[in-house]
């Protein structure tokens, strides 16, 4: 299609859309996309995450088209940018064929665009173009990214939008819907994609825009706090696993709760977490304790150690003690269930607790800025330990933790402590939408996959969570 548009366009110059028939003089039309955007397609039409094989794909597929050209003048056309910024690509497009300003027709409306669906509506494509302009540039490889330079994109400056292209027409959040889960687009970012985590296997989806990564190699969720809310105390802390980290969610509770306050926030969630994560780490707990206030969540008990099980990490990541084996957790306790007499099982499901509460104290105590000690579960506390299933021992998150946990918790804060717990499943089950194509994901979930998740918040359960936080602090 725009082979022919240029062809009607240009009649008197041999436009070729077909590298086998190009001769010498001739022009060659080479359509392309944004790279990430390519390599995303790929993933979603393979149904699988291995991004480097994709790039791969792109790589091979990029170098046949130029070892095709044998020295013709090649216009390489995106055609995304084409569709959205029309007049700005068209003005490109007459510079690099020598043509005068304005020579150049607009490109047909229809057909072309399909497999984006940028053509649907002008909105639409400044939707699609808002999406584009998040893709992190230096998550590419090395190669891929030079490549991309050679066909006209250049790198993406990480601080602002990335193309150079006009930007003033975007459409505006809506305010009302702003943190909603169905309406969720990513946003600028200095994050690099390949730090690990969650920024890895989500990244089609969110920019969790980690930080941090001195302090813990995959990094924490973002935006960190900068240098001067450091040193002047105006931020808040949070320790917690996936839950306070804000997976599948644009704000989380920490974040929205910083909002509020008007200060900024240092999120040292991350997926997993125990409270012996955080016990190793001096620094954390010392930036921790600078806060004006720390949000402690209460975290799951599978990376408390007892005599069969260690965690050396304290991220939910078990070893057997006798081989050192890995192995997860809901493995290693469905082995326990099957090979263990009921008492023995009973016996090391108490070490388990024990040791959890031992280091949840010790946490608690460490951190000497006032705490808030946070439940957040799509269950309540109380419930009867059924020894017969892994389901019946974890119970959901947070697993093993019941009502005398908690209450024993409760009482190592101090007076200038609280304790807020939401249990709610609003907005559950939920959705992720791809922020590069605007279309319902596939979602990674531990060892399956599927098109929706109930077990981590929602993002209006984060919004009750951060009103019920500020209406506590408002009464203190």
């Amino acid at each position: 299609m725009i082979a022919g548009w240029l062809k009607a366009a240009l009649g008197a110059r041999t436009i070729r859309d077909n590298p086998e028939q190009a001769r010498p003089g001739d022009i060659w039309v080479h359509c392309t996309c944004d790279p990430v955007t390519a390599i995303i397609r790929d993933l979603q039409t393979r149904r699988h995450r291995r991004v480097r094989a994709a790039e791969t794909r792109y790589i091979a597929a990029v170098e046949q088209a130029q070892q095709a050209a044998h020295g013709e003048t090649v216009v390489t056309l995106d055609v995304q940018r084409l569709a959205v910024y029309t007049s700005h690509v068209l003005a490109e497009l007459e510079a690099d064929l020598g043509l005068e300003p304005g020579s150049l027709p607009s490109p047909p409306e229809a057909g072309w665009l399909d497999p984006i669906d940028i053509g649907r509506s002008s909105r639409r494509g400044l939707e699609m173009a808002a999406l584009v302009e998040n893709i992190h540039w230096d998550s590419l490889s090395e190669r891929v990214r030079k490549l991309a330079s050679g066909l006209g994109h250049a790198p993406y400056d990480l601080s602002t939008a990335n193309s150079g292209a006009p930007t003033a027409d975007l459409p505006k959040p809506d305010a009302a819907k702003d943190h909603m889960q169905s309406k969720v687009f990513a946003r600028p970012s200095k994050t690099l994609g390949k730090l690990g985590g969650y920024q890895i296997r989500d990244y089609a989806a969110f920019d969790y825009e980690h930080w941090g990564q001195d302090l813990f190699r995959e990094g924490f969720r973002g935006p960190g706090p900068t240098a001067q809310a450091l040193e002047s105390g105006r931020y808040i802390a949070a320790l917690g696993a996936a839950q306070t980290y804000g997976r599948f969610v644009h704000a989380p509770y920490p974040t929205l709760l910083a909002e509020r306050l008007g200060v900024e926030v240092a999120n040292f969630a991350t997926g997993g977490a125990g409270p012996g994560f955080y016990l190793r780490s001096p620094k954390i707990l010392e930036i921790a304790s600078g806060a004006k206030l720390c949000l402690v969540q209460i975290m799951s008990g599978r990376s408390a150690d007892n005599s069969r099980l260690h965690d050396p990490q304290k991220l939910g990541r078990l070893r057997w003690r006798d081989t050192d084996k890995r192995v997860a957790p809901d493995d290693a306790f469905r082995h326990l269930i099957e090979t263990e007499t009921l008492d023995t099982l009973k016996q090391i499901v108490a070490e388990t607790r024990a040791n959890y509460i031992d280091e949840m104290t010790q946490l608690l105590n460490a951190i000497k800025a006032p705490k808030i000690l946070v439940w957040f579960s799509n269950r309540k506390p109380e419930y009867e330990m059924n020894y017969n299933t892994v389901r019946g021992i974890f119970a959901g998150f947070p697993q093993m933790i019941d009502a005398d946990t908690v209450a024993t918790l409760r009482k190592a804060l101090g007076p200038q402590d609280r304790f807020v717990s939401l249990s709610s499943r609003r907005g559950l089950p939920s959705r992720v939408m791809n922020r590069f194509t605007g279309e319902t994901m596939t979602i990674p979930m531990h060892n399956s996959s599927g098109d929706k998740q109930a077990y981590y918040p929602s993002q209006e359960m984060h919004l009750d969570l951060t009103k019920l936080i500020v209406e506590g602090q408002a009464k203190s």
